[in-house]
């Protein structure tokens, strides 16, 4: 899922001592590959539920409309490792052809006044003196925020004065992406930079605002709430390096179908069935379908004119509610393109 959004918070030292797990050895994956145990007890059930998904496999994908114009959608991941930096040539191509590439959001801000909400948005932080006390049903998934928080480099009482959406908007960063930020650019980005370099026009396929605007309403303090504690439980530091090994392997193999009945068999297990139901139901309610709609409505005049690059989390490509279905349902053809080191 996207970390888009960044608070001053993020840009304090990381105390040596906080998240000993996400170590640079635990974090960089050289090799990757698929170790089984990192799937738990749930491989047979993963494997026999991601072979339903529609459009389960594949991250690149050919748009046809029916006048001939061509464009491309691609399946992102969030990280910004060398290895998934590392963007195969038939992307590469399609990108440096392009006219416009959009991602989820633009990331260049058109005013001072954006520059300023990164760091001093109100709708992150309770009033003082709230008595607020931040706290979670799980305890130990509790810890992991905790201990997280402070790796962000955010003070012991920050949990209590942070909003909701405060806490989800940190979250949503892959601690592994610590050591090399503000190095190199989360996948997202490069493809921006990529695309920038080769001349063509830089576009969001939603709202700059978008995320903060809409989980600050109240209306969805259920579904913040739950991605916290969905983000929450990603922070395990459980096999760390055989989890990130596996992911890694299964996104370069275009094996997104087993990535998101993963992390389904993963939540449920932590918060048990329904409730992990529930928090994902509500979590990808929003990230996923929800914004797909909205990401839809920008990119069908971008795919009407051709020679567009349509870059979002790869999440957002399988499914019946996924953008592969929702641009084929607008008439248009997309056909997947296996790229090198993919399954077929």
């Amino acid at each position: 899922m996207k970390q888009f959004l960044t608070s001053l918070l993020l840009l304090l030292p990381i105390p040596a001592s906080a998240q000993h797990w996400a170590t640079v050895d635990a974090c960089r994956i050289e090799n990757p590959r698929i170790v089984e145990s990192a799937f738990g007890p749930d491989g047979n059930f993963i494997r026999s539920i991601a072979a339903q998904e529609i459009n389960g496999t594949g991250r690149l994908w050919k748009i046809t409309t029916e006048n001939g114009a061509q464009s491309h959608l691609w399946g992102t991941y969030h990280s910004n490792d060398p290895t998934i930096l590392d963007l195969p040539p038939k992307f590469r191509k399609a990108i440096s052809q392009a006219k416009v590439v959009a991602t989820e959001y633009n990331p260049i801000p058109k005013s001072r006044r954006i520059i300023e909400l990164q760091y001093s948005d109100e709708r992150l932080w309770r009033p003082l003196r709230s008595g607020h006390k931040f706290s979670l049903p799980d305890k130990e998934v509790e810890s992991w925020v905790r201990t997280r928080a402070t790796a962000l480099g955010y003070g012991k009482r920050a949990l209590d004065n942070l909003t909701d959406l405060g806490i989800a908007e940190a979250l949503l960063g892959d601690p592994c992406n610590d050591f090399l930020s503000g190095v190199f650019p989360i996948q997202d980005d490069r493809i921006l930079l990529l695309g920038a370099d080769a001349g063509a026009k830089i576009v969001g396929l939603e709202p700059y605002d978008s995320f903060r605007s809409t989980l600050s309403r109240n209306d969805y303090a259920d579904v913040t709430r739950a991605m916290i504690e969905v983000y929450g439980a990603y922070l395990n530091p459980k096999d760390v390096r055989e989890g990130r090994s596996t992911s890694y392997a299964l996104y370069l193999q275009g094996q997104i179908g087993v990535m998101r009945a993963w992390d389904t068999a993963y939540i449920t297990r932590i918060y048990g069935d329904p409730r992990g139901a529930e928090l994902l139901s509500l979590v990808d309610g929003y990230l996923v379908a929800e914004r797909n709609q909205t990401f839809l409505q920008t990119a069908l005049p971008l795919i009407e004119d051709g020679g567009a690059v349509l870059a979002v989390g790869s999440f957002h490509l399988p499914g019946s509610d996924g953008m592969v279905e929702l641009i084929r349902a607008a008439g248009h053809t997309v056909e997947r393109v296996v790229t090198a080191g993919e399954i077929p």
